[in-house]
């Protein structure tokens, strides 16, 4: 099921969706534990921000109150995706130089609570802002010694995402 929202109120920001995943993903068996990237190079994210997608619906938007945030996008609610080959998945979010702005504490993988889209105050995480030459990343961590067969980016069965 799904939970569902409904407002006859005009947002006050528009907003959009934004998602990357690793579709070169390919992890053999019995290689130990191996940590999976997907990454959002700062090209992409600034691709995909809102200014060049208005008008879909809710998860990143461009906050608009005069401050020193007006011009970058916030992180409104956040879905770290993956089927259930991972043990934990946490989310990073480079700056420029490469050095972390932020990174989440790992969680659970695989289905169940932590796979719904939450606000980030329902993670117990801050208030995030995209800034320019920022890139991100969705980290996931596997047992490859517990699978029986190669591992590929997909959305079937026996596949995995990193998202």
């Amino acid at each position: 099921g799904f939970d569902l929202f409904v407002t006859s109120e005009r947002p006050r920001h528009l907003a959009a969706i934004m998602g990357y995943t690793d579709e070169s993903m390919q992890l053999a068996p019995g290689q130990g534990l191996v940590e999976q990237i997907s990454r959002a190079s700062p090209s992409d994210v600034e691709r995909l921000s809102p200014s060049r997608t208005e008008g879909q619906a809710t998860v990143f938007h461009k906050v608009g109150k005069p401050s020193v945030t007006s011009s970058l996008t916030e992180i409104l609610a956040i879905h770290l995706h993956t089927h259930d080959l991972p043990y934990e998945k946490y989310f990073t979010i480079l700056k420029e130089d490469g050095n972390a702005r932020f990174q989440s504490k790992p969680e659970a993988a695989g289905y169940g609570d932590s796979q719904s889209m939450k606000s980030l105050a329902a993670k117990g995480w801050p208030r995030l802002f995209i800034h320019p030459g920022d890139s991100l990343q969705t980290h996931c961590r596997f047992d490859t010694d517990k699978l029986d067969h190669v591992v590929n980016d997909g959305t079937s069965w026996g596949e995995e995402m990193c998202s």
